[in-house]
C-alpha cells in the first residue's frame, strides 16, 4: 500500500547519513538492522548518501556491504557517485605543508589525506592507511611534502582537543576546520557536510532530506536538510541540536513510513 501511494505522487527522499559512530565504528557495523534498513529505503525508491570525514581511501572498504547511491567525503571537499569523481576541491600544496610543518611541532598524532591514500604519524612511525594499516619506510614530513594537494588534514586530540583547536585557528583564512568528539578536521576552505549536501543537491531533486549523525561535524549537515536527526548516545551538546532523536537507523527509517501510511490512510 506505501509503495502503491509512493509512486502515485513520485515521492522521493534522500538520507544523508554519517558513517563513524552512526552507521560504523571502525570498520565494524553497529547494527546489522540498519543496513538491512537502508537496502529497503533503497528498494522503496529513496536515495542513500554517506557523508563523511572520511575520504575514499578510508571509505572504500566499506562500501561492499553498505548501500550507498552517493559519497560526501572529507566533509564535503569530494563527491562521488558509483562510477566517477563529481566535485572535489583540495587544500593546495603550500598551505597543506605549512599546516603540517606547524602540526608537527604541537603533537604527533597527525593524519593527511591525497590522491595517493591517507597517511598517519603515530609515536614517530608513518603508517599508510586501509583497511589494515601498515608501517612504510619512510618519514611522515616526506610523504607529505611529495603531496600535490590535500583533502584533508586531522588531528587526533582527544585529550587536549580545546588547546589545538585554539591553535588551528590561525588557519581560518585559507582553510575549514571541525571539530569532532576525538579529532580536528582542517579541510579546504568553505567545505563542510553541509557544502557538500548543498552541491549534490543542485544534480538531485527530492521531496524530502532526511540528515543523521552523531557528532559535532554533522551539525552543518542538519542545517542542509528538511529532518535533522541523532542518537541518543550521541555527545548531549550536540543533541539538543537536532529535530528528532532515535537508538537505531532502522528506527527513523521505519518511522518514515509509518508518516507515509498515515498519511495515505487521511488522503
Amino acid at each position: 500500500m506505501i509503495s502503491e501511494w509512493r509512486l502515485r505522487f513520485n515521492i522521493m527522499k534522500i538520507l544523508f547519513t554519517d558513517l563513524d559512530g552512526t552507521l560504523v565504528n571502525n570498520q565494524d557495523p553497529i547494527n546489522i538492522r540498519d543496513i538491512e534498513a537502508l537496502h529497503k529505503f533503497q528498494k522503496e525508491g529513496h536515495k542513500v548518501v554517506l557523508c563523511t570525514g572520511r575520504t575514499y581511501h578510508e571509505t572504500e572498504a566499506l562500501l561492499g556491504y553498505i548501500p550507498y547511491d552517493y559519497l560526501i567525503l572529507s566533509n564535503g571537499g569530494q563527491i562521488r557517485d558509483k562510477k566517477e569523481i563529481l566535485f572535489n576541491h583540495l587544500i593546495d600544496q603550500k598551505t597543506g605543508i605549512k599546516i603540517l610543518d606547524d602540526l608537527m611541532m604541537k603533537t604527533s598524532d597527525l593524519f593527511f589525506g591525497d590522491a595517493r591514500g591517507m597517511f598517519c604519524y603515530k609515536d614517530h612511525h608513518t603508517y599508510k592507511i586501509t583497511d589494515k594499516p601498515y608501517l612504510i619506510d619512510s618519514s611522515f614530513q616526506n610523504e607529505y611534502r611529495q603531496s600535490e594537494g590535500f583533502s584533508i588534514i586531522c588531528i587526533y586530540a582527544r585529550n587536549h582537543i580545546d588547546d589545538l583547536m585554539n591553535y588551528c585557528n590561525q588557519y581560518q583564512n585559507t582553510v575549514t576546520i571541525h571539530q569532532n568528539d576525538l579529532f580536528i578536521d582542517i579541510v579546504p576552505r568553505d567545505c563542510s557536510k553541509k557544502s557538500g549536501i548543498e552541491e549534490l543537491m543542485t544534480l538531485l531533486k527530492a521531496d524530502q532530506t532526511i540528515g543523521i549523525g552523531n557528532s559535532y561535524n554533522d551539525l552543518p549537515m542538519i542545517k542542509a536538510v528538511d529532518k535533522g536527526c541523532t542518537f541518543y548516545h550521541a555527545s548531549i551538546d550536540a543533541e539538543y541540536k537536532y529535530h528528532y532523536v532515535y537508538e537505531l537507523i532502522e528506527e527513523l527509517l521505519e518511522g518514515e513510513k509509518y508518516e507515509l501510511a498515515e498519511e495515505f490512510k487521511k488522503d
